[in-house]
């Protein structure tokens, strides 16, 4: 089936990546190929995908199960609304449409990662995610012609639209956006599909999606070349990066542009990203505020010069939190506020 692919085909099962010997039909496989890409294929037309029998006998019982799973397509284009599912037994719950479709049906592409699509197209694999506690078997039925079914809107293209765009570029043309909002959503239903395999290019935040509404966030990276360009569009706040492990500061945008910072390296393909409301004049901040044992002190540095950062008490004492020679830009600093008297 895949005379040309450098690996025997994989698919996600149990939690985990499998190698396969046998291709089923309506899984899902990853294949990696190095310059001669397979792009036909011999065979028969495969318009359904059931656990029904057909009338020559012939049967795909594809089980899905709670969370993750990989499924293929059929031999034409299908809108993804055409996706539905049979009960595996009486017992068990099989998979709903609403939730399945809330999570939206992924494919993944090596230069942009994942993305979520609207039609199954032949000859690729696809990720959905099941209920919990469900299980059931895949049904894909090619729809009688002239009949038309829309595509349920998920509601999250609005969302993500009113969003902050941060667009990821590396030096191998591997490029995808990632998304942080103000507002009150609910980011399970932005969760993408299972890491990819080690190598294969991929961006997300530390909790798998791609969207965040908090005011720290990491983002996660992995199959990336340095350096990596992000640019923020339309930044809504002060737009910090760090690295995640070091601390060290990579760069900041300020609020209302569109622009870019070049990360040459980070110490884990982990990039911290901090959104600030202080001006670009400058200006201090603590987070979290009233401070208890910890802090991370932000402060903004509107051009070259010596800076002092200071901590008074009501009495006027003082202590030197930071004194040296800072560029233009925003930075951070950790208080340890255990031994310091409340107030």
């Amino acid at each position: 089936v895949y005379p040309n692919v450098m690996n025997k085909p994989y698919n996600f099962f149990n939690n985990g990546y499998q190698e396969q010997d046998i291709l089923k039909v309506g899984i899902g496989y990853f294949v990696k190929y190095s310059d001669k890409i397979d792009t036909k294929f011999k065979g028969t037309p495969m318009m359904r995908v059931t656990a029904e029998r057909e009338d020559d006998g012939y049967q795909d019982k594809v089980l899905l199960y709670e969370g993750w799973n990989t499924i293929g397509a059929l031999s034409y284009p299908m809108n993804v609304s055409y996706i539905s599912f049979d009960e595996r037994d009486a017992q068990t719950p099989k998979p709903t449409s609403s939730y399945v479709f809330k999570h939206g049906i992924w494919g993944y592409k090596t230069n942009v990662g994942y993305y979520e699509t609207s039609i199954l197209e032949p000859g690729w694999g696809y990720w959905l995610k099941a209920n919990p506690f469900s299980s059931g078997y895949l049904r894909l039925v090619y729809p009688e012609v002239g009949r038309l079914v829309a595509a349920e809107n998920n509601g999250k293209e609005s969302i993500l639209n009113a969003s902050t765009r941060l667009s990821i570029v590396d030096n191998a043309q591997h490029s995808t956006n990632l998304y942080m909002t103000n507002a009150n959503v609910d980011v399970e239903y932005f969760e993408l599909p299972p890491v990819p395999p080690a190598g294969l290019f991929d961006a997300r935040f530390y909790n798998n999606t791609i969207l965040a509404n908090t005011e720290s966030s990491v983002i996660n990276l992995q199959g990336i070349e340095y350096p990596v360009m992000i640019t923020v569009n339309n930044a809504d706040a002060i737009y910090i990066f760090e690295d995640a492990v070091t601390g060290e500061v990579l760069g900041a945008v300020k609020k209302g542009e569109n622009n870019s910072i070049e990360i040459k390296s980070t110490a884990n393909n982990s990039i911290r990203v901090l959104k600030s409301e202080i001006s670009s004049d400058l200006a201090v901040e603590a987070y979290p505020n009233p401070v208890s044992a910890t802090s991370t002190i932000k402060y903004v540095v509107p051009t070259d010069g010596f800076v002092t950062v200071n901590l008074y008490d009501a009495l006027g004492n003082q202590t030197v939190l930071f004194q040296g020679f800072r560029t233009a830009g925003v930075y951070t600093l950790d208080l340890n506020a255990a031994k310091l008297a409340s107030g």
